[in-house]
């Protein structure tokens, strides 16, 4: 099964470009639109300030210069975007660039205060709702290439006839609610051992996927015990963990380098890899049938 996985790893490897392709659409689109959504949030938000300031204060070209220094001053540029994007909507930028333009002016208007403090409220909530509406569509992308890299994996690798694919339509999603609600029963009888949970989590996916392989490629050369016994389930868990250990060796290598590009080429390979252990169990059986018939 070891053997197997990794010839599945290795064989498919091209298509990782499936999931990235599909991933930096998404990334683009998202970053175009958040991007824009900023620009023209900044500007409407710097137009009204600049009217309120030039409607309010007699050295508002003096003000204007100390205050969009004071801000700048405040932002680290040399961090990634990452952090750049969250320092500027974090509030303790905001109020205290209000705080600091409003000593500068010396204005004492509670009026004038309340009216910047709206300003930058509205100016703050949009950002955020942009940034999550990026980060919501980047998730739809995430999933769509999930789905696609699964469909193109299993029809390269297992080959599965139409019963089949039924079949694992049914009871795929059965299996599944049956993995959670014991997963959820267990986590409550033990409590939040978060590295004893994921350790269970993966026996049973060992089981429970050598499992349905066989209900769903079975015949009647085959038999369960041959499938689903401890060598074959520690074989899979061996597989998953060499899988696991490899994507997060390369992750760390391109991070690394440079923490973007690790991102870049880290979330696709997850998807890959992922989707990978996911069809070996499919695989494996397959395989055993297909000698049977033979």
């Amino acid at each position: 099964m070891i053997k197997n996985s990794f010839k599945n790893f290795f064989k498919n490897l091209v298509y990782i470009f499936v999931p990235m392709g599909i991933f930096y659409l998404g990334a683009l689109l998202t970053i175009f639109y958040f991007s824009g959504n900023f620009l023209i949030n900044v500007t409407d938000a710097g137009n009204e300030l600049l009217t309120y300031i030039n409607a309010n204060a007699s050295t508002s070209e003096i003000a204007i210069k100390d205050f969009i220094d004071y801000a700048i001053n405040q932002i680290n540029w040399n961090n990634n975007i990452y952090e750049v994007i969250k320092e500027i909507i974090n509030k303790n930028w905001i109020n205290n660039t209000i705080n600091g333009f409003l000593n500068t002016l010396n204005v004492s208007s509670s009026g004038l205060t309340a009216e910047i403090n709206s300003i930058i409220n509205v100016f703050s909530l949009s950002v955020k709702n942009a940034l999550y509406i990026s980060i919501s569509s980047l998730g739809i992308f995430i999933f769509l290439s999930t789905i696609l890299t699964r469909y193109i994996l299993s029809k390269e690798t297992i080959n599965q006839t139409f019963k089949e694919k039924i079949l694992g339509y049914i009871i795929k999603p059965i299996v599944s609610l049956i993995m959670i609600t014991l997963i959820l029963f267990i986590n409550s009888l033990i409590g939040g051992y978060a590295l004893i949970i994921l350790l269970i989590y993966l026996i049973l996916d060992a089981y429970f996927s050598l499992f349905t392989s066989w209900f769903i490629y079975k015949n009647k050369g085959l038999k369960l015990k041959e499938v689903m016994n401890i060598k074959n389930t520690s074989k899979s868990l061996l597989s998953t963990f060499l899988i696991i250990v490899f994507t997060i060796l390369i992750a760390l290598i391109f991070a690394y380098i440079n923490l973007n590009v690790g991102i870049l080429i880290t979330i696709p390979l997850v998807i890959y890899s992922l989707n990978i252990i996911s069809i070996n169990s499919e695989s494996y059986v397959k395989n055993l049938v297909n000698k049977k018939g033979n």
